[in-house]
């Protein structure tokens, strides 16, 4: 009588949220892909940025196989490093350095940002060995349950510093260039204080032709007097003094000589 092979039986469980997960993957090694292979004037910033993108991609990875109990069919899976979320936070910094700052290059004194990579890479190694001894996936181990929200903690913190630290590179970036019109705001008082110099320059003329049509008009006095025909034709000559002050003062050209 042949021996009863009991198989342990298995289906996946993949909800809704694994499938969006399985989507995320597909689209962000894709992205990855074409940021890592791109030839563009800015190709050494997208590789940091192909990077960061890898790290997060392959964590969502991580949690997808725990997620639908892979460790059923693949037992060994768990040992794989999947996990630097300890390197997002510097490799975001670096690549805002590289777009606002083209010519820096990456030197032997930028790789202390990322020595917290090797506590987690230390972690990791100590999972793995209590893994193999026990024999249970590394993340059931008591290590991982110790350790990984530590970790967690310590990634959040880091990905918050790098994020404020490129925030103060952009505005540094932005206070450096010249306005060319691209901000609403800045356009917005730029056009406020065009219109207030125009309205000063404007208020201006218009008291100098103020000035001009008095001083004709009391000369015209003085030479004129009272007299009927006299009167009249210096009476003409102020209503056209008067009109060429209107008409230069909407014009905003300087007064001509008579």
């Amino acid at each position: 009588m042949p021996p009863i092979i009991h198989l342990r039986s298995y289906t996946f469980h993949i909800t809704l949220y694994d499938a969006a997960f399985f989507g995320m993957l597909f689209i962000g090694f894709t992205f990855m892909l074409l940021l890592w292979f791109t030839k563009k004037a800015n190709r050494s910033a997208n590789r940091f940025l192909a990077i960061a993108l890898a790290v997060t991609t392959l964590w969502i990875a991580r949690i997808l196989a725990i997620d639908i109990h892979l460790s059923a069919y693949l037992p060994f899976w768990s040992r794989l490093p999947l996990q630097y979320s300890l390197a997002l936070g510097p490799l975001i910094y670096f690549y805002v350095l590289k777009i606002t700052r083209p010519g820096y290059k990456f030197k032997g004194r930028d790789l202390p940002h990322f020595s917290p990579l090797l506590l987690e890479l230390s972690a990791y190694v100590l999972e793995t060995v209590e893994s193999i001894s026990t024999g249970a996936a590394t993340y059931d181990t008591l290590l991982f349950q110790r350790l990984n929200p530590v970790l967690q903690l310590l990634a959040f913190v880091s990905v918050t510093i790098y994020l404020y630290k490129s925030h103060t590179l952009i505005e540094g970036f932005y206070q450096q260039q010249k306005f060319t019109g691209g901000d609403r705001y800045r356009h917005e008082l730029r056009w406020l204080r065009a219109k207030r110099d125009q309205g000063h320059c404007t208020a201006s003329r218009c008291a100098q032709c103020r000035c001009l049509a008095r001083q004709e008009s009391c000369h015209r006095r003085i030479r004129c007097g009272d007299g009927g025909t006299g009167g009249h034709r210096c009476g003409d000559r102020g209503r056209g003094l008067r009109g060429r002050g209107t008409l230069i003062a909407l014009r905003g050209s300087p007064l001509p000589p008579g």
